[in-house]
């Protein structure tokens, strides 16, 4: 004859049953309650775009005298201008203290309220004349201010050998869309040279994106890694 479990028997395997399935609830793999480990990345520089209304730019290599009209013409960085790290300090250090102070150089490109320089011109234009378009001109004026800004940030800066011809190629590309986004003002008095200047500002645009990944990249390539709060943000605005 055969004996079936009593009945404490059964209450004590139930509890230990939900106690195990609790544990595995909270322990169990996939369950860690704790926050999640900061990875660090080798992508200093975290690259958005926002779309924007305007004029395309024009995709082939400026002329000389497109160059010219577009008051570019000189606006060139040389590597040699720069000031060199501290030659004493490691590769690896000197490195990652450049890119730490390239992202507090950036800082302004990141900033939620940065304003859109093709939306405020062709806002203006549209209002007809200077008296109406208060607004948007000073718009122009304050981006106009934050490029040379950043420029001057990074003219400052004390660069590693392995970056000075990518930071150098960074501040011409800074230098010349501030350059076009000062031509942006005079939408009443040079409109041909404001338009030009806002399809100048789209292609030079996608020349920062360019230079920006190249300097990710060679962060990558030597192996230097960043945590979150040491990055920067850059938005751009690309015609979609």
């Amino acid at each position: 004859m055969e004996y079936l479990p009593s009945k404490r028997f059964g209450i004590t395997a139930v509890f230990i049953l939900a106690a195990f399935a609790g544990w595995f609830f909270i322990f169990g793999p996939g369950k860690d309650r704790r926050a999640p480990a900061e990875t660090p990345s080798p992508n200093l520089i975290s690259i958005e775009t926002a779309p924007t209304e305007g004029p395309e730019g024009d995709t082939t290599t400026p002329t000389e005298e497109n160059e010219r009209y577009l008051r570019l013409e000189g606006i060139e960085f040389l590597p040699s201008r720069l000031a060199t790290s501290d030659e004493t300090a490691s590769s690896t250090v000197a490195s990652k203290k450049y890119g730490i102070e390239l992202a507090q150089s950036l800082t302004l490109y990141g900033q939620a309220t940065r304003l859109n320089e093709v939306q405020l011109l062709l806002r203006a234009l549209e209002k007809g004349s200077a008296a109406k378009a208060q607004t948007e001109l000073l718009g122009l004026r304050a981006c106009a201010q934050a490029h040379g800004a950043v420029r001057a940030a990074l003219t400052a800066q004390h660069v590693p050998q392995s970056f000075k011809g990518l930071h150098a190629a960074l501040v011409t590309s800074v230098s010349r869309i501030e350059q076009l986004a000062r031509n942006m003002q005079e939408p009443f008095t040079d409109p041909v040279l404001a338009l030009a200047s806002a399809e100048g500002y789209v292609r030079e645009s996608a020349e920062l994106k360019r230079v920006l990944t190249s300097i990710n990249n060679e962060f990558s390539h030597q192996g230097i890694t960043f945590s979150d709060t040491e990055k920067a943000t850059v938005i751009l605005y690309e015609v979609q």
